[in-house]
Order: C-alpha cells, then sequence, then structure tokens
C-alpha cells in the first residue's frame, strides 16, 4: 500500500514560496506513524478554505534518519517557562509565522488516522509584519510539510491534556 506523499518528490510539488518557507531545504522526509500527534497555533479551523493546513509542528520528540531530534512540544514547555516567555509568541518568532497570515489565537492539535510522508526541516526566518522591515522573525523551529491531507488521514483532538508542562 503506497501512502500519502510516498512517490512526491520535494522539488517538483513544492511551490517556491514552499521552498522559502525552509532553512535551506527540508533535512529529511519522513514517513509519520499512524496516531502521530501535530499541531499548530492558528486561527483558522482544521478545515478550511484551502482544505487542511500542511504545516505542522510534532508534540512527542520525532528522531529522523539523519540522526537529528526534533523538539517535542514538551520541550517547547520547558524553554519557554526557563525563558520567561510567552508560548505563543515564542511559537511565532522561532516559526516564523507573519501577523498579517495568522493571529496565532488557538492551539490546533491532531492525531494522523494513517501513516503518511511528510517533509521536515527548520522554519526560515522573515518579516514579523510586512510593513514594517524593523522586526525580523528569526524561525529557526523544525517544521513538518504534510501537502494533500484530507480528513481521511487526520482526526481533530482535544489541545487540554498538552498545553500544560508535565
Amino acid at each position: 500500500m503506497a501512502y500519502l506523499n510516498e512517490s512526491k518528490d520535494f522539488t517538483t510539488i513544492a511551490t517556491v514560496e514552499v521552498r522559502r518557507a525552509f532553512l535551506s531545504a527540508p533535512e529529511s522526509k519522513e514517513l509519520l506513524k499512524a496516531h502521530t500527534r501535530l499541531y499548530k497555533w492558528t486561527q483558522h479551523p482544521l478545515v478550511g478554505e484551502y482544505g487542511i493546513t500542511p504545516w505542522w509542528s510534532v508534540v512527542d520528540a520525532l528522531k529522523l534518519k539523519t540522526g537529528t531530534t526534533v523538539p517535542s512540544l514538551q520541550t517547547l514547555h520547558e524553554w519557554c517557562s526557563r525563558l520567561g516567555v510567552d508560548e505563543r509568541e515564542y511559537a511565532r518568532v522561532r516559526s516564523a509565522v507573519t501577523e498579517q497570515w495568522n493571529t496565532m489565537s488557538k492551539p490546533l492539535f491532531i492525531e494522523l488516522t494513517q501513516p503518511v510522508w511528510a517533509w521536515i526541516g527548520k522554519v526560515s526566518g522573515q518579516k514579523k509584519n510586512t510593513a514594517d522591515p524593523q522586526v525580523f522573525l528569526i524561525g529557526g523551529n523544525y517544521q513538518l510539510w504534510l501537502p494533500n491531507l484530507t480528513i481521511q488521514h487526520v482526526k481533530q483532538i482535544a489541545a487540554l491534556p498538552y498545553l500544560q508542562p508535565r
């Protein structure tokens, strides 16, 4: 059985905007198992005008084929606690989400219902606000790009258990 995105090549399907969203290129293409939990801060519902967003972060740490470990949400909790910063704002800066794209007003969590292939790499930086070139969001978080997701591939799950540090 072929899984979502298995036969796809990043350089063929990624638009210029998608390629620019990665610091260089995705570090790895990985098969995510069913029951993998993902999240993001967003103003949008799970299924929006353009379907399901392809951009996500991992709830649980993920070891890539390259040997790199993508940090978990719990690690994010710990970093923000040590820094004394708001997690949503930290996510904005490190995921380089401009204010024009997304207010990041609420967390959204999903669980994969079947295995899917994802491209994973570091976020490229960009302006915080397109009208203000003085403030730059540094990026650097790991992001997952899962194009072509449909409601058959995911289910929305409750955010509450994951929002509090353990």
